[in-house]
This record gives structure tokens, C-alpha cells and sequence, in this order.
């Protein structure tokens, strides 16, 4: 795929390769990597936009390609945390400790991660590992953590990955939540599949896989007033 597909000029930028040395890439150029939630306002503006040509140009690259998140799925025993934008990945760089593709933590840096824990029963109950309803969706945990609790947004974009997913590829389930079964304590990313696969959030297998796609944008003026990345990163690395 080019990357210039994804990319209206002047607005973002592709890196792509190992999340591990596409992330630094997005460091270097003063550039944020969208989350999860910002992905899927992006995927709703392409296909709401008015612009034909645009919308086209659009839709196939926002839709139709995986894209990797710096929000992070922590595992240790049966807990499995949604950390939303972790800095711990937003400061990865190919010299971090890897296990399995997968950031090392103590159980001390797992418990210290900020975010929503969950039991693998409740995500089983929920939906796990296989396509999923519209109802589950709209009431699904992990879904939930990951549009940050905005309710709306989620319905929105459910409905327009379902209402696709059937016109285009005749499929009535999708938007499934797949992780891994990992015990130790670690921290991988999750992956935004296109709606040719669902819309799927996928633990990401391997950080220092070849086939990462994260999507940088530059801050605006009111989120420079916040804390910036760099100083989440510096936060960070400050407690291990």
C-alpha cells in the first residue's frame, strides 16, 4: 500500500514498518499517532463527507487498511487492562525489552498502568476471540474503553461498519474483540483492522513485527497546553 492513500496533504503522516522503530519515526517529526477513538471519527468523517471525490479517496485508505494505535492491552494472570494512549508504548524504541513481540513489565509496572482491568471471564461473556453482534458491540467492555466512553461515537460507528460490512462484503457480524492468552505481565498495542476484516481491535502479536501502520497528526494549539507526548513519555520512563 502507499501511505500517500492515507494521508490528505498537509494533515497527517504513515509510518510503517516495526512499531518499534515506526513510532520513534512519529516522535522525531513532532507528530502524534491517532488512538482507536480518533481513528474511528476519522473512518465516520471519510464516509459522511459530502466530497465524492474526497470521500472516495478517503475510504479506501482509512477503511480498508489495518491501522496500529498507541493504546495498549497489558496482560498479567487472568487481568487484561486497556490502557488508552500508554506511554509506555508512545516511548518505545527498538532497544526497549521485548518478550514474544510484547513489552516486558513487573507485576509493580502492570498494576501501576492507567486504565480499565478486566477479568477474561467478563470479556468472554462479553465476546472474545470470534465477530460479534450489534448489541454486543454497543455493550462490549473493551469497545467501550477503547471510544473512551463516548457511547455515541460508538453506535455511530458501529452502525456504519455494519451497514458497509453487509452492502460490500454481505457480512452480519464484525468488530470483535481478539487477544492473546498470555499470563506474564506485558504490554502490546491494539490494531484497528479495516472493515474488509470486521473493524476488528486485534492485539497487536509483535511490536517488533515488520507490518505496523501508525497514522501521526500534528498537535493542535489546545492540546499543546496539555501535557505533551514527550513529556507522557519522560513521565513514564521517570517510574520504571
Amino acid at each position: 500500500m502507499n501511505a500517500s492513500q492515507l494521508n490528505p496533504p498537509g494533515k497527517y503522516d504513515i509510518k510503517e514498518g516495526r512499531y518499534i522503530d515506526a513510532m520513534p519515526a512519529l516522535r522525531a517529526a513532532a507528530l502524534r499517532p491517532l488512538s482507536t477513538a480518533e481513528i474511528m471519527k476519522a473512518r465516520l468523517d471519510a464516509f459522511e463527507t459530502k466530497d465524492s471525490e474526497l470521500r472516495a479517496y478517503l475510504m479506501e485508505g482509512w477503511h480498508d487498511y489495518y491501522l496500529d494505535t498507541p493504546d495498549g492491552i497489558a496482560y498479567h494472570g487472568n487481568g487484561v487492562k486497556v490502557v488508552r494512549e500508554a506511554p509506555l508504548l508512545l516511548g518505545i524504541t527498538p532497544q526497549s525489552s521485548l518478550r514474544n513481540g510484547a513489552l516486558v513489565l513487573t507485576p509493580e509496572e502492570y498494576a501501576a498502568l492507567e486504565g480499565e482491568e478486566f477479568t477474561r471471564e467478563r470479556l468472554e461473556k462479553a465476546g472474545l476471540n470470534d465477530s460479534l453482534s450489534k448489541r454486543q458491540v454497543l455493550n462490549h467492555p473493551v469497545w467501550r474503553a477503547l471510544a473512551r466512553g463516548d457511547k455515541a461515537l460508538l453506535r455511530e460507528y458501529r452502525d456504519m461498519v455494519f451497514a458497509e460490512g453487509k452492502r460490500r462484503w454481505q457480512y452480519d457480524s464484525a468488530m470483535g474483540i481478539y487477544v492473546l492468552g498470555e499470563t506474564e505481565p506485558s504490554l502490546r498495542a491494539w490494531v484497528l483492522d479495516g472493515l474488509d476484516y470486521g473493524s476488528n481491535a486485534v492485539d497487536r502479536r509483535r511490536l517488533d513485527g515488520r507490518d505496523a501502520r501508525l497514522v501521526g497528526v500534528r498537535e493542535s494549539a489546545s492540546e499543546a497546553s496539555a501535557p505533551n507526548l514527550e513529556q507522557r513519555v519522560q513521565r513514564a520512563a521517570q517510574r520504571r
